[in-house]
């Protein structure tokens, strides 16, 4: 509870792409865009105007992990945007006569990523950080089509969409006991299932002696992209706190890629760092945009800044500007409420047993230089060492494995 005059949700649905099999790729994605078609109580098209004739903002996307509903709102519409997104949710009718407009939606999202190079960089990294997992595969693709059924749309929606699969975080200046009272009255809390929760497939991570090189080619990919990186930690470890702060001393103009890459070699425009956890693993990861003829430049000069951080470690400089940088977005965070509905959402549902309040998030990165570098050498191994690179025209992979190799061999 805040003073504001806005009310924001999270509703998280526990169902993602890593809880399909072979035969069901996409029907998460798929069935997220299906429940807007027709509800119990009202028709596609009422449906859309009752959301839009208060004012009120939705959006609705799908990860590995979850289905995520966003909504805004003026706070006096909160129980009518509350009924909204039950009938979203709970009451969706999955009229088999919305498949056709449903399908030719998503193939158009599909057909838009496959000509997202950035994009296809991520996935190719990702699909090698998370080899042998349920998190390996992107959550659509054009080649996952006409895989499932409607009886499977219909088997899949009753499956996981009941009030005991979702968790709802709301930032409103609302009393407390009045959403309670709101959501008491609503179907989240009226209805009732007893269907088993389909379990999530965990397999073992993926363990490898050598490095791993992706190259991809595009048809007008005019420039070239570079992820380099390392298969670091599930989302689990504390050490999350350690990489969080890690990113943000690189990714400062005053970071080691940026002085470097950019300004002192004008290799690039953006270059940036990164994580990526999930419950099996995770990963870190370099990511830099460049003009084709600069790519063996640039990667000589990442391979040697990552060097650098393994010979040397973090600097007392570049730690403090990346407490301060995490200080002052911990403190924007927490004065937004969009941010702040996601971050508490997400805590209870990935969290539940160890939640961290957005209050003591900013105690995790009050770390010391030995921490960070404590990191680097347990996970900046050649046999975790991951190069995607997305690119017009073939590259000579000898050649890319040779700035690779610049990368030492440090033993655990």
């Amino acid at each position: 509870m805040r003073p504001t005059k806005l009310t924001t949700i999270h509703l998280f649905c526990d169902i993602g792409s890593a809880f399909e099999d072979k035969k069901k790729k996409g029907i998460s994605h798929f069935l997220e865009h299906m429940l807007f078609k027709g509800t119990r109580g009202y028709t596609s098209e009422e449906l859309l105007y009752e959301l839009d004739a208060k004012g009120g903002k939705i959006n609705a996307y799908t990860t590995k992990r979850y289905t995520c509903f966003k909504m805004q709102m003026e706070s006096i519409y909160f129980k009518e945007y509350i009924h909204l997104l039950s009938e979203i949710t709970l009451h969706s009718l999955i009229c088999e006569k919305k498949l056709g407009s449903i399908v030719r939606v998503v193939r158009s999202e599909n057909e838009s990523d496959e000509q997202n190079f950035t994009k296809n960089l991520y996935l190719a990294f990702a699909n090698s950080a998370f080899l042998g997992s349920s998190f390996q595969d992107p959550v659509d693709s054009l080649q996952y089509h006409n895989q499932f059924s409607y009886a499977d749309l219909k088997k899949w929606y009753a499956q996981f969409y009941q009030p005991q699969n979702l968790v709802m975080s709301i930032v409103s200046s609302i009393p407390q006991s009045t959403c309670k009272s709101i959501l008491m009255d609503s179907s989240f809390c009226k209805n009732k299932n007893t269907s088993a929760k389909m379990p999530m497939r965990y397999n073992p991570p993926y363990q490898s002696d050598s490095p791993h090189y992706i190259l991809k080619t595009y048809s007008g990919c005019f420039t070239t992209h570079l992820r380099v990186g390392f298969r670091i930690h599930n989302q689990y470890s504390e050490d999350k706190y350690l990489f969080q702060v890690l990113c943000q001393s690189l990714n400062n103009l005053s970071g080691r890629f940026f002085l470097k890459v950019r300004e002192e070699y004008g290799l690039t425009y953006r270059t940036f760092s990164e994580i990526e956890l999930e419950e099996t693993s995770g990963f870190f990861s370099v990511q830099c945009e460049m003009n084709p003829k600069y790519l063996l430049a640039t990667f000589t000069i990442v391979v040697q800044i990552l060097n650098g951080l393994v010979e040397e470690g973090i600097t007392s400089k570049e730690l403090q500007a990346a407490q301060q940088h995490l200080h002052t977005n911990w403190v924007s965070d927490g004065e937004d409420n969009d941010a702040l509905s996601k971050y508490n959402g997400e805590q209870l549902f990935l969290f539940s047993n160890n939640l961290l309040p957005h209050a003591n998030l900013y105690e995790k990165y009050k770390v010391k230089k030995d921490d960070l570098n404590r990191i680097i050498h347990q996970y900046f191994l050649r046999k975790n060492f991951i190069v995607s690179i997305v690119s017009e025209k073939e590259l000579n992979l000898l050649a890319v494995e040779k700035v690779g190799n610049g990368f030492q061999k440090i033993s655990p």
